[in-house]
């Protein structure tokens, strides 16, 4: 997604040179506040798609509301690999399927965060008067609160100082955004071989997206299984996020775009444990790591042909979540 690098420091939030935008000028659509939290992550899929797509990326003039990172979701599942909570069942979804959310997830300072950070978000400035009077961060916000939280008053930041040391959580720090066609590659920028394991009969096509300094990042990209035995041989559009524990992640999975699905514990040939749900609009992988959380989510866009379960666990097979992304500035 960005082309303009090393986005961060906090005193640059007025310099409209410092402002993110296209080659052609023009602006990458902003997610959030007036806007529903299913709207949020419905946002984050659809900018994370758009720059796959159309391969182009970077934020904006701020005619636009901030970047408030993108993209995406949670998981849930049936005997977690711990204790586990029952979410609200869909009526689409038999009752003997057992949608659970796991307790890893529950429990979770960044997920507990961005409870707390959305409920405030959906009351704060209702008549949306207070954005209007800041276009263009007139307040002054420094960068990352105002480009990655999409912070546009004091107030606001400090309500978001409050939850990070509530939740002993740090900032994300320095977006960028890379595109498809860049150079370095969004990888290499992240000191990555890649998003799948070594011997995966898959390929990758084209990855994009966006990270920070501290290694949560975005990776868009048209995922191909390759295998002869492959029970999916369409692209999927993916999104593959790492989100860092210890950093509070505006995109950090969330319970809303699992109601309607079918959630089930899954363990790969290499021991890693995932949580896999899967609808007829999206499949989700969402796996808990010692310093991470790590979600991938693909749109099944294509509606002529179903995936069953066997064909998402086969899937999930293909992808590494073991990968520790490493900015190389």
């Amino acid at each position: 997604m960005m082309l303009k690098r090393f986005f961060g420091d906090t005193n640059m939030s007025n310099n409209p040179s410092n402002r993110m935008t296209l080659r052609n000028g023009s602006a990458l659509p902003h997610a959030r506040h007036g806007v529903c939290r299913r709207s949020l992550l419905g946002c984050a899929v659809i900018i994370s798609m758009l720059l796959l797509l159309w391969g182009c990326a970077v934020p904006s003039e701020k005619e636009q509301e901030p970047l408030s990172a993108p993209e995406q979701t949670a998981q849930a599942s049936e005997t977690a690999m711990t204790e586990s909570v029952p979410i609200e069942t869909a009526a689409s979804v038999p009752e003997e399927t057992g949608d659970f959310v796991p307790s890893w997830l529950l429990d979770n300072v960044n997920y507990l965060a961005l409870q707390e950070w959305n409920a405030f978000l959906d009351t704060y400035d209702a008549d949306r008067s207070l954005r209007k009077a800041n276009n263009n961060n007139a307040s002054g916000v420094p960068a990352d609160y105002y480009y990655v939280y999409d912070c546009y008053t004091w107030d606001m930041v400090t309500r978001l100082d409050e939850l990070l040391a509530q939740f002993d959580l740090e900032l994300l720090t320095n977006l960028t955004v890379v595109q498809s066609d860049e150079s370095p590659s969004l990888l290499d920028q992240l000191t990555l071989a890649g998003i799948l394991r070594e011997n995966a009969e898959a390929d990758i096509t084209n990855p994009s997206g966006y990270f920070y300094r501290e290694g949560t990042c975005s990776i868009s990209t048209l995922v191909t299984l390759t295998g002869q035995d492959a029970l999916w041989t369409k692209p999927i559009l993916t999104t593959y996020r790492y989100c860092a524990k210890d950093y509070f992640d505006p995109a950090f999975p969330q319970l809303e775009n699992l109601r309607n699905s079918l959630c089930w514990p899954y363990t790969l040939s290499d021991g890693t444990e995932v949580l896999l749900a899967l609808s007829e609009e999206r499949a989700v992988i969402l796996c808990d790591q010692e310093n991470a959380v790590i979600c991938v989510e693909m749109d099944l866009y294509d509606r002529s042909e179903s995936m069953n379960q066997e064909a998402l666990e086969q899937i999930a097979e293909i992808f590494d979540f073991g990968i520790v992304p490493v900015p190389s500035f």
